[in-house]
């Protein structure tokens, strides 16, 4: 299998796979326990969360482990609006969110929350003017992913933060599955309020991921017990939580050295095929180079996909939590010149795995649709 869908999972890393039965051998007792093993179950999950504070040199953070990027979204939004219900509020956000972030919102909206939608210009970019423009004295949270998962788009989130900085009671919620051990940040992480993470996006085990708050703020979602004070009640997946610890750690190891591989890879990929006359290429100086979106002007893009799948190559057509949805075209819509054209788009996704060899092989048979 020649794959080029890094974007909507990732091969799981050996070491990984192994720590997880270890941790699952070794420590299966319950972290309340308040015998020996218990307690000692509790300190690892103590550490696990210590070693991504230390990780990311995080200052006045929390660390909440969940199931994936999915639950740590709806915690971050739900926990913050939970308190709000009884008042006027309103959020600020882009249609270019994760379906995690938009159908949440949707949800807030049936109970009396003002939601604001953000246009992006064509290149999927957030002018932060009109973020500056759309805040109200209700405005208690906004919403603005770091990477796009469907075009790649790098939003300009320190100037976002700009933004944010002027209005302290505002808190800002940023999606960073996509940009995250892949893109150095131009934005300090310590200015996040609520920050999510996915493992298997990074060689990690799907059902890990993360939530990074700030220790100031009070989170209410699920009703239960007082683990992870709370906010994430009944018994611990250790054995997650700990390798999901270590999947951060692994994946903010050279970062930057990891972008200009794929970086070259991806301009060999643009080069080869921007003369192709029957595909359009969606693409900016704000695009990650993890993430080439590919329109072709004749071809759907499901037809595309299968015909490369015959040619031993899997690609993507947007959002794989979202792939059976209508949703998934939003993205194209706003940022291709004919929107008609947004269901005959697929997604490459790289990766420093990805050979030059394979490259040649999906330049080819790009050329043959």
């Amino acid at each position: 299998m020649i794959y080029f869908d890094y974007t909507a999972t990732t091969k799981p890393k050996k070491e990984l796979l192994e720590l997880h039965t270890r941790i699952n051998q070794e420590y299966w007792c319950n972290t309340e326990g308040m015998y020996n093993q218990g307690v000692k179950a509790h300190m690892l999950l103590d550490k696990s969360s210590q070693v991504i504070i230390d990780t990311l040199k995080l200052k006045n953070k929390k660390v909440l482990f969940t199931s994936g990027a999915t639950e740590a979204n709806n915690t971050a939004i739900y926990g913050i609006c939970s308190g709000h219900y009884n008042e006027p509020k309103h959020i600020i956000t882009t249609y270019l969110e994760h379906a995690s972030v938009l159908n949440v919102y949707k949800d807030l909206e049936k109970r009396g929350f003002k939601v604001t939608y953000l246009i992006p210009n064509k290149d999927g970019i957030i002018n932060p003017i009109d973020l500056e423009k759309n805040i109200t004295n209700d405005t208690i949270l906004v919403s603005v992913m770091w990477v796009n998962n469907i075009i790649g788009t790098i939003q300009q989130l320190d100037r976002v933060i700009e933004i944010i900085k002027k209005h302290p009671r505002i808190k800002l919620h940023v999606d960073a599955v996509q940009g995250f051990g892949k893109i150095l940040p131009n934005f300090n992480l310590n200015d996040v309020d609520l920050l999510t993470l996915s493992g298997h996006k990074l060689e990690g085990l799907k059902g890990t991921g993360a939530l990074i708050y700030n220790d100031k703020l009070h989170l209410s979602f699920i009703k239960g017990g007082h683990q992870q004070d709370g906010i994430r009640p009944g018994t611990v997946d250790l054995a997650g939580c700990v390798v999901m610890a270590k999947t951060i750690q692994l994946a903010s190891i050279n970062i930057y050295e990891k972008y200009l591989d794929v970086k070259k890879k991806y301009e060999y990929l643009v080069n080869s095929l921007m003369n192709e006359q029957h595909i359009i290429l969606n693409k900016s100086q704000y695009s990650s180079p993890y993430i080439l979106s590919i329109t072709f002007k004749k071809v759907k893009g499901e037809t595309a996909l299968h015909t490369l799948e015959k040619n031993n190559i899997m690609v993507g057509t947007g959002s794989a939590c979202n792939s059976h949805s209508k949703d998934q075209e939003k993205t194209l819509i706003y940022t291709l010149e004919d929107s008609t054209l947004a269901v005959n788009t697929i997604r490459i996704s790289l990766s420093t795995y990805t050979t030059y060899e394979e490259l040649d092989l999906l330049i080819k048979h790009i050329k043959e649709i």
